[in-house]
């Protein structure tokens, strides 16, 4: 049995249409960010870390994107 660790992000998007106060993303985007950023399993095994946003170019809609950090750990048979 072999220790492994890893570790990723979690990628997710807020789109609102154009139009819409900008402030109506940011919300969401706060709103996803309070769910993950910090989170841990009860277990230890799975953690969520900071968050990075980035407004995404688009004519449509006002799009944030974010990508929140997370590591893991388990246990694997080799």
């Amino acid at each position: 049995r072999v220790r492994v660790q890893r570790e990723g992000r979690v990628w997710l998007q807020v789109a609102i249409p154009i139009g819409n106060p900008d402030a109506e993303a940011w919300a969401l985007v706060d709103q996803a960010k309070a769910l993950f950023v910090r989170w841990r399993a009860a277990d230890f095994n799975l953690r969520c870390w900071e968050a990075d946003t980035k407004v995404i170019e688009d004519t449509k809609h006002y799009i944030v994107a974010v990508s929140i950090r997370y590591t893991s750990e388990r246990t694997e048979t080799a």
